[in-house]
């Protein structure tokens, strides 16, 4: 059941970053600018992890720092 939970909230991350932010290949995000967004200012702060972890591991996303870089993977994955 985690596994469906985690997979469907780190899609749900890259949907956000993709369609909500508009990111492409290589854009950056500030996860602080992330968290103010309406979509994931609700999440609490376990979900929003496993949402990052999730995303990470599928190779849709790098994290560096407190800065959120999506991936080819990740685009053709949205």
């Amino acid at each position: 059941m985690e596994n469906q939970t985690a997979a469907a909230i780190g899609r749900r991350l890259l949907d956000i970053v993709v369609y909500s932010k508009s990111c492409r290949i290589g854009d950056k995000l500030a996860l602080d600018e992330l968290a103010e967004t309406s979509e994931v200012g609700d999440w609490k702060m376990p979900e929003f992890k496993l949402a990052c972890a999730y995303a990470v591991s599928q190779g849709w996303l790098r994290i560096e720092g407190e800065t959120l870089t999506l991936t080819t993977a990740g685009l053709a994955a949205a």
